[in-house]
C-alpha cells in the first residue's frame, strides 16, 4: 500500500535524459572565496580543485582533507515495507544489515548489467538511508518509486540536505570533537547526531581509502558546519579538497574497479575481486577493509555466493555480459 504522495513523487522525478541546468551546492560561495575551480560534475556545479589535485591528494594521505559531496543522492526509505522494497531493488541481503551498519550494494537491470552502485545505511529497524551516485539518483528514485511492496513505505528524496566528508589519518580527532557519537564507530558504521539543533547522520565511510567520516545534514546549516570543520582542520595543515583529488585517491586504492567487474561473466568476477584486494593491502587500514567488504558484497550480490535476494535472482535469469558505462560519482 502506497501513500498518496508516492505517485506525486514518482511523476516529479525527471527522466535521466532530461536536459536540466546544473544544480548548485549551498557552499558554492564558500568554494569560490577559497579560490576553487568549479565545474560540472554529475549534473552539479562542484569544486574540482583548490590548490591542485596532487597537493590535495597528499594532504588526505598524510593529514586530513575536507570535501563537499552534496551532489550525491540522499534518499530515505522508511516504513514497514522498507526492507522488502530494498530487497527487491538491490543485489545484497539488506536483512543482514544491523541497525547502525552500512552495506555496499548494486542495482541491476533485468539482463544482469549494473545500473548503479550505492551504499545502504540502516538507521532504525524500519528506516534506511540510501546514497546513490549523482548522475543516477533520478534513475534509482524511479526504480524505488516503481517497485511494488505489500506494506507502506515512505520514500523521501532529501534535496535540501548537504553532504560533507572529512578524510585522512587526522580525521578521527576532528570529527569526534564535534560529534561524540563518532567515537564508537568502526568502518562502515553509522550513527545519528546533531549540529545547531539539526539532525546529522555521521558515517564511518568514504571513498579515499583513508580513515574518514561522512556527514549528512540540512543545507541551512551547511555553511556553519563547513566553516567549523575548516577551522578544525587548519591546525594540522588540513585543506579543502575538490573532486579531482577524490577520484585520484579512489583510483589509487582500486575502489572504482567494483562495478565494472560485476558486469562480466562469473569467473572474471572472482579473479578481479581477488586482485582488487591485493591492490589495496598494505596501503591503509580503511583501504583494506573497504576492499574486503566491497569484494565480499560484490561476490554475495552478483556472483551468487550466499543468499540471493529478489533483484539478484531476477537478473541472473537473463544475465548479460555487457559492459557498464562509468558515470561520475
Amino acid at each position: 500500500m502506497r501513500p498518496a504522495s508516492w505517485e506525486r513523487l514518482r511523476r516529479s522525478i525527471p527522466g535521466v535524459t532530461d536536459d536540466i541546468e546544473l544544480k548548485r551546492t549551498p557552499l558554492e560561495a564558500e568554494h569560490a572565496a577559497l579560490g576553487a575551480k568549479l565545474g560540472p560534475f554529475g549534473g552539479w556545479n562542484m569544486p574540482i580543485e583548490y590548490a591542485g589535485a596532487i597537493a590535495e591528494h597528499q594532504a588526505v594521505r598524510e593529514r586530513v582533507g575536507l570535501f563537499d559531496l552534496t551532489h550525491l543522492g540522499k534518499v530515505e526509505v522508511a516504513g514497514p515495507g522498507a526492507l522488502a522494497l530494498l530487497q527487491g531493488a538491490v543485489t545484497n541481503d539488506v536483512a543482514a544489515v544491523a541497525v547502525g551498519e552500512a552495506q555496499y550494494n548494486l542495482v541491476l537491470n533485468e539482463g544482469g548489467g549494473v545500473i548503479e552502485d550505492l551504499i545502504v545505511y540502516r538507521l532504525e529497524p524500519a528506516r534506511y538511508f540510501v546514497v546513490p551516485n549523482a548522475s543516477n539518483t533520478n534513475r534509482v528514485l524511479q526504480i524505488l518509486a516503481d517497485a511494488e511492496t505489500p506494506e507502506q513505505v515512505h520514500l523521501m528524496y532529501h534535496q535540501d540536505w548537504c553532504f560533507l566528508a572529512v578524510q585522512g589519518p587526522r580525521s578521527p580527532a576532528i570529527v569526534e570533537a564535534l560529534f561524540p557519537e563518532a567515537a564508537g564507530l568502526t568502518f562502515m558504521r553509522c550513527a545519528e547526531s546533531a549540529f545547531r539543533r539539526r539532525p546529522v547522520i555521521v558515517t564511518r565511510s568514504g571513498y579515499t581509502g583513508e580513515v574518514g567520516y561522512e556527514l549528512f545534514t540540512y543545507q541551512d546549516i551547511a555553511v556553519d558546519l563547513w566553516r567549523m570543520l575548516l577551522e578544525a582542520v587548519a591546525p594540522v595543515d588540513g585543506v579543502p579538497c575538490g573532486l579531482a583529488a577524490r577520484d585520484i585517491l579512489r583510483l589509487e586504492m582500486g575502489i572504482r574497479c567494483t562495478v565494472r567487474i560485476c558486469s562480466s561473466p562469473r569467473p572474471r568476477w572472482r579473479r578481479a575481486c581477488r586482485g582488487r584486494s591485493r591492490w589495496t593491502r598494505g596501503r591503509s587500514p580503511d583501504a583494506t577493509r573497504w576492499s574486503d567488504n566491497a569484494t565480499r558484497d560484490c561476490r554475495a550480490g552478483c556472483a551468487g555466493s550466499g543468499r540471493m535476494n529478489d533483484a539478484t535472482s531476477r537478473a541472473r535469469t537473463t544475465r548479460s555480459s555487457s559492459r557498464t558505462e562509468w558515470w561520475a560519482r
